[in-house]
């Protein structure tokens, strides 16, 4: 079902940072650029995530909850975000099999409006539900993050090497078990997106997305992978 409220300014007052040793936009960057501290120091910044796992499993059946917090961009009302299904075949290749819209960018607007939906999965027919829209996609367990810039004439993936400009456009905030987890809804993991080719302004402010009952997967556990020759008959194994 569709919700649809204001964000609250407690939300956007707060400042979180990462601990990350890499230069990386912290969530206090992207919720709020004032230079403020904040008493959360949580958000581990997992920018090498490239998919993402389901945690909420049981037996056939799971769910997650997105949240679209906020969009500051010139294209908030014609970008859309979504999950997809991919395979990656023995020589690395990534492939996109299927993908699942979760919100329209005109759905939040500019500002501080969010909107949130439930992603249901079905694991006995494969398919997944966004239960607000009704629409379906084969997608299983493990999936990617996508968002849709058409007036660049562009799709930009959790997969860097899926992006036509070979740019990393999202980064990912992994807050589990935080305090941060707490303030944003119950999110695991928030996506913070730049939309422009090339990186644009690389404030990651143009659509930030949190989502629940999801776990990061590194990107260096598909490296690892493959040197051990794991996965050269099982081009359908996710990482």
């Amino acid at each position: 079902m569709k919700l649809k409220t204001i964000l609250a300014s407690s939300l956007l007052a707060t400042s979180f940072t990462t601990t990350s040793v890499l230069a990386l936009p912290t969530l206090g960057d992207i919720f709020d650029p004032s230079p403020f501290d904040s008493p959360f120091h949580d958000a581990i910044a997992a920018d090498d995530a490239q998919a993402f796992q389901l945690t909420d499993r049981s037996g056939i059946s799971g769910d997650a909850t997105a949240f679209l917090f906020m969009e500051f961009a010139g294209y908030h009302s014609t970008n859309t975000f979504g999950l997809y299904d991919y395979t990656i075949a023995p020589d690395g290749t990534v492939t996109v099999t299927d993908t699942l819209q979760v919100f329209n960018g005109a759905d939040g607007g500019m500002g501080n409006t969010f909107d949130s939906t439930v992603i249901s999965f079905d694991f006995g027919t494969g398919i997944a539900t966004n239960l607000w829209t009704t629409a379906t996609a084969m997608i299983d367990d493990t999936f990617g993050f996508y968002l849709g810039v058409p007036n660049e004439s562009a799709t930009w993936y959790t997969h860097t090497v899926l992006n036509s400009d070979a740019v990393d456009h999202v980064y990912s905030y992994d807050v589990r078990g935080t305090l941060s987890e707490v303030v944003l809804l119950g999110s695991d993991v928030v996506l913070a997106w730049e939309d422009l080719t090339g990186g644009g302004d690389k404030d990651y402010r143009d659509f930030v997305v949190g989502i629940s009952d999801v776990r990061p997967v590194p990107a260096p556990a598909t490296i690892a992978l493959f040197g051990l020759g794991i996965l050269v008959f099982a081009a359908r194994r996710k990482v």
